[in-house]
C-alpha cells in the first residue's frame, strides 16, 4: 500500500456533529505533548463543519 493508507466510513449527522466536537476540544486543550498529529485535526475541522452544514441544509430544502 502506499505511505498514506485511507478507510473509508459511512456515518450519520450524530456521528458527524460527536466528532467535529471532540476534534474542537482537543484543538481548545492542545498542550502539545501528545502524539496526535495537530496538523491533520486542523485538517479535520473544516471538514466535519462541512458534513454538519450539508446535514443542515438538506434538512432545509423544500420536499425534504
Amino acid at each position: 500500500m502506499s505511505n498514506k493508507d485511507v478507510v473509508q466510513i459511512t456515518i450519520d449527522e450524530r456521528a458527524c456533529r460527536a466528532l467535529l466536537s471532540a476534534v474542537v476540544f482537543t484543538l481548545e486543550k492542545w498542550t502539545g505533548q501528545e502524539a496526535i498529529d495537530q496538523e491533520e485535526l486542523f485538517c479535520l475541522k473544516p471538514f466535519l463543519q462541512g458534513t454538519v452544514f450539508e446535514f443542515e441544509f438538506s434538512r432545509d430544502l423544500p420536499g425534504q
